[in-house]
């Protein structure tokens, strides 16, 4: 797209999508206590277990229904959860803080994701490299970018997400007061919560079962999340000419079945959430097929849709990408101003 060109007008499609951005009070409640109530029933399951292969197997099970819950509390940031924002402050941060997960911090640094999203290389969850930094890059840094999602996925986990927003959160923190404050309570809830979880288990004599139980639960969560985040974004960085196209074009929407929709609480559609994150994940395949026809309308490119979580994590990992810098592209654009960007999407090659 031409960044010179505005062919989806915010307000316009705003206004189009205005009745979508309701929150009902049911959805998210029953979503939550399902989901809440699995995730406990199968953790109680695994403790009991004797044998060591069904206690791994079914704690992986547990981990997989943790995740899903877990994915809960990203709504619950932008409050289209529960519909209160009272529950969406509370809620989440009792799920997050037995993994030692800081929600209250995350969800400061998330809302500056959103923000910069596709328009500043300071975004705090940029997953992939420019070109630039690729080539400043040690062997070691060269060869976790060729091979990313594998890194984040099977090696980083539930802890390399946890020092990477520390890591972020410390930058911002001497700029913000909501982020010093969040890490402090987020610090307070951690030790509160991990102490009364561990020492239950202590006082049942599953002190040695939980304590292995929460590895296993660490690198099944951490592992989902991460490949999540980083499917959803990986190597789209493009040009465009305001703030609503550069989410809906800086973003990967994934064609997918319904029970993995509903496991990812509706992120498959991932445009849709950056572009408006106050429609609740039960409105968000209908406000995606409402964009996907007003583009086509208004001969706009279409949104970068990509078929399966599987095929796209393949090719990720098949052929790896770097995106061009923003001062790049509006060279190219200044230099060729008569001839249009690429359609958004992954950039070159690493190599």
């Amino acid at each position: 797209m031409n960044p010179q060109e505005q062919l989806i007008r915010p307000a316009e499609l705003a206004a189009l999508l205005s009745d979508l951005q309701s929150k009902k009070r049911w959805p998210g409640w029953n979503r939550f206590l399902l989901s809440t109530s699995l995730t406990l029933a199968l953790i109680a399951l695994t403790l009991v277990q004797s044998n060591p292969i069904a206690f791994v197997l079914l704690g992986i099970v547990a981990g997989f229904a943790y995740a899903s819950m877990m994915i809960l509390t990203h709504d619950a940031i932008h409050h289209t959860l529960t519909g209160s924002r009272f529950w969406d402050e509370l809620i989440p941060r009792l799920m997050s803080w037995p993994m030692l997960w800081p929600h209250g911090t995350y969800s400061a640094i998330h809302l500056i994701h959103h923000k910069l999203n596709g328009r500043d290389e300071l975004d705090p969850e940029r997953c992939h490299l420019t070109a630039e930094e690729y080539r400043r890059a040690g062997s070691i840094r060269k060869l976790i970018a060729r091979n990313q999602l594998l890194f984040r996925v099977l090696v980083a986990g539930g802890f390399g997400m946890l020092f990477n927003l520390v890591a972020r959160a410390r930058e911002v923190a001497p700029r913000s007061r909501r982020v010093r404050r969040e890490l402090r309570r987020d610090a307070l809830g951690v030790l509160i919560t991990t102490t009364v979880v561990f020492g239950l288990a202590a006082f049942f004599d599953l002190g040695l079962k939980a304590a292995v139980l929460w590895i296993i639960l660490e690198r099944t969560v951490g592992g989902v999340q991460q490949f999540r985040a980083h499917l959803e974004h990986y190597g789209l960085w493009t040009l465009q000419t305001n703030f609503l196209e550069s989410q809906i074009y800086n973003c990967r929407n994934i064609k997918t079945n319904f029970v993995t929709s509903q496991f990812f609480n509706g992120l498959n559609y991932h445009s849709v959430h950056h572009a408006f994150p106050n429609i609740p994940f039960y409105s968000l395949k209908e406000a995606h097929e409402r964009i996907r026809s007003y583009c086509n309308e208004k001969g706009a490119p279409p949104m970068v849709e990509e078929e399966g979580y599987a095929k796209v994590a393949f090719s990720i990992i098949k052929k790896p990408t770097f995106v061009k810098p923003f001062r790049d592209q509006i060279k190219q654009q200044t230099q060729t101003s008569h001839q249009p960007l690429s359609e958004p999407g992954p950039a070159d090659t690493v190599h």
